[in-house]
């Protein structure tokens, strides 16, 4: 036997003085695992307390196996724990991650993940506030200046939209100012670039905020660059309206 060649066992036995020869062949097709290409959420990605929504996982499989699905999720309920379709129930306010895993017969797998989020009925409100008056900015620095708010809001509110207003004394055109609204959640949100522009900010709204959680401390920051004329901040007001 050559090198060259292919190795084959073969178990030889004797019964009644018949030789049987039998010899391991190729090996079987490689098994293809299914993938997993969405879940989808219906009619949304989240749900009133005791609502349910109704989630879809899609798979396919290139071996047309016979696919079977496993549902988890970390907070609330779920209708059924198998099944390519179930029902997810939120229990509390909050986001939850729901994981689904798809196995074929051949034990292939894929897993996939996704976040829904639960809410109480949706009661919208609004709170203002104020920074203090005639705030101080020297030369090249950076002042955070906290915002007095004038009522309590819910340990669970969420923001729905946020407008600031404040203006900067000189009003003078070329002021070297800038001017972010920072939300409770850490989220710095730039509402004026003053290097040319008029220093005033009349009802801007903050965008890209929206959801994030409410409750805290809103904080104005303020950054000055080197200037030859010392300037001030005015009170700065903010109308925060959330949903609870």
């Amino acid at each position: 036997m050559h090198l060259g060649d292919i190795v084959r066992l073969a178990l030889v036995f004797s019964t009644g003085g018949l030789l049987i020869v039998a010899g391991c062949g190729e090996s079987g097709e490689t098994n293809h695992p299914p993938v997993i290409s969405e879940i989808t959420a219906f009619p949304a990605d989240s749900a009133l307390i005791d609502s349910s929504i109704r989630l879809t996982a899609t798979a396919t499989d290139e071996d047309s196996d016979v696919l079977s699905f496993t549902w988890h999720a970390t907070t609330g309920s779920l209708s059924s724990a198998t099944g390519d379709t179930v029902y997810w129930t939120p229990t509390a306010v909050g986001a939850c991650t729901v994981s689904v895993i798809c196995t074929d017969d051949a034990e292939g797998a894929d897993t996939m993940t996704k976040v829904v989020r639960g809410y109480q009925v949706w009661r919208f409100n609004s709170v203002q506030g104020e920074t203090s008056d005639s705030t101080y900015l020297p030369a090249s620095a950076t002042t955070y200046v906290p915002f007095e708010l004038d009522d309590v809001v819910p340990p669970n509110a969420v923001i729905e939209s946020a407008f600031v207003c404040t203006d900067l004394e000189p009003d003078t055109i070329g002021e070297f100012f800038r001017i972010w609204v920072v939300t409770p959640g850490g989220s710095e949100v730039l509402i004026y670039d003053g290097l040319n522009g008029e220093p005033d900010v009349d009802d801007v709204l903050i965008q890209g905020v929206k959801g994030e959680n409410t409750k805290g401390e809103w904080r104005l920051k303020v950054v000055r660059d080197n200037s030859a004329i010392e300037r001030y901040a005015d009170v700065c007001d903010i109308d925060i309206y959330y949903r609870y």
